[in-house]
């Protein structure tokens, strides 16, 4: 699992180890294997239309969890659904559970689980959104449909096979899956198609099967980058895709990604964006306890932090420079080494330094993150920590992506 492995140095320290002293590679960072087992949540509807599949679900969840070695617990009691049992889960399958299914307080609880960071599995009928299966007076959850894209649903066509076109097949949802499939199901369609708002993992073939209302772009199966773990899953009607290898693989690869969440450091947070900081002695330089800058203590200690993050180019590259205030700031670059399918990946942050007699601290920032290796279809990947920043008044967005100007890889560099 590729983006796992992309943030598992522990919180900030690995970003600024040159000054302690140890050897970082001038800026690589290999990967680390950290496989916990962690605990799943399935609410399943009590919907007529569905009540086959679920059925034939529930076992094969159970022995999925059993083969991979992580707990699960299947229910349709939506009263599960509350913060305090959310807690125990990593990951929660909305298993044709319909947003309207589920009382304002399970919804707000749902809410909270996907926007801390949680993984977010829905599974066909999860996919239901607008306000037509509600009546007039009812509260509508505005903000689940903005979490599936900004799409709401259409009347399905007849229940028929279609091709399923895999496009990103270096996700780790899709990773190994065929280029294409032929599944059997209710090709949910939508008012438009969520492209410009979601990730598409894999679209539905329109030429393949005879739509109720044509799409044009139609995709399937999708995850909305503003939220950590989120994956939607389009097909699932009929039970005979349970017993489609390629189904299940998909399935388990999903659970599997959105356990991911959790494995990476903890937030840090300062004024609505994720911030690390971290106090350190200078070497060799005890502090005389003196604040001020013009003291030779201080003047001292800010030449040797100039001069190591000097030394850490290309890695940290100074932008200010004041030692009247003892302060320097910056970008950082960090070439974070992944191995197959992604090689490696960019990492830029900016950093702040702030120098005393003796000591220092550095605080990180910003972070983007970028994949580079043959085949990668989506240029610029979604930022670890992008739902926060999202939430916190920064979208994501198109005009954003100018922000990784210089972080291409030059020709020849390995």
């Amino acid at each position: 699992m590729y983006k796992e492995r992309l943030f598992q140095f522990r919180g900030f320290i690995l970003l600024v180890v040159f000054l302690a002293g140890a050897d970082t590679g001038r800026g690589q960072l290999n990967p680390v294997s950290t496989a916990h087992p962690f605990r799943v949540l399935v609410v399943a509807s009590r919907a007529r239309d569905h009540q086959k599949m679920i059925a034939a679900a529930h076992p094969f969840f159970e022995n999925m969890a059993t083969a991979n070695h992580f707990d699960l617990d299947f229910t349709d009691d939506t009263s599960q659904i509350n913060p305090a049992n959310l807690r125990r889960y990593k990951v929660f399958v909305m298993l044709h559970l319909a947003p309207f299914d589920m009382s304002p307080s399970q919804q707000a609880a749902l809410q909270q689980f996907a926007e801390e960071g949680k993984g977010w599995v829905g599974i066909h009928a999860a996919g239901l959104t607008g306000t037509q299966f509600l009546a007039p007076t009812s509260r509508y959850w505005q903000w689940f449909e903005s979490f599936m894209g900004g799409v709401t649903y259409s009347p399905h066509p007849a229940f028929r096979r279609a091709t399923v076109i895999i496009e990103d097949s270096l996700h780790p949802a899709t990773l190994h899956l065929p280029a294409t499939v032929n599944w059997p199901d209710e090709w949910y369609e939508f008012n438009k198609s969520p492209r410009d708002s979601v990730h598409v993992l894999a679209r539905v073939d329109e030429s393949t099967y005879h739509q109720n209302k044509p799409m044009g772009d139609h995709p399937i199966i999708w995850t909305n980058e503003h939220y950590r773990r989120m994956i939607y899953i389009g097909p699932g009607h009929d039970p005979s895709l349970l017993q489609d290898s390629t189904y299940a693989t998909l399935l388990r690869n999903a659970i599997f990604w959105a356990a991911g969440g959790d494995s990476l450091p903890p937030i840090t947070m300062k004024d609505g964006i994720v911030h690390y900081r971290q106090e350190y002695d200078l070497p060799g330089n005890a502090s005389s306890g003196v604040s001020t800058a013009t003291t030779p203590a201080a003047a001292s200690s800010f030449r040797k932090v100039r001069e190591a993050i000097a030394h850490s180019a290309p890695m940290l590259a100074i932008g200010t420079s004041d030692p009247q205030a003892g302060t320097l700031s910056g970008r950082g670059l960090l070439k974070v080494i992944t191995g197959e399918p992604v090689p490696y990946y960019w990492v830029r942050f900016d950093w702040i330094a702030t120098v005393t007699p003796g000591h220092y601290s550095m605080q990180t920032l910003h972070y983007y993150e970028k994949p580079i290796g043959p085949g990668v279809t989506n240029a610029y990947s979604k930022i670890e920590y992008r739902w926060w920043d999202f939430r916190h008044g920064h979208p994501w967005s198109a005009g954003d992506r100018r922000l990784f100007d210089g972080l291409t890889l030059p020709q020849g560099e390995s």
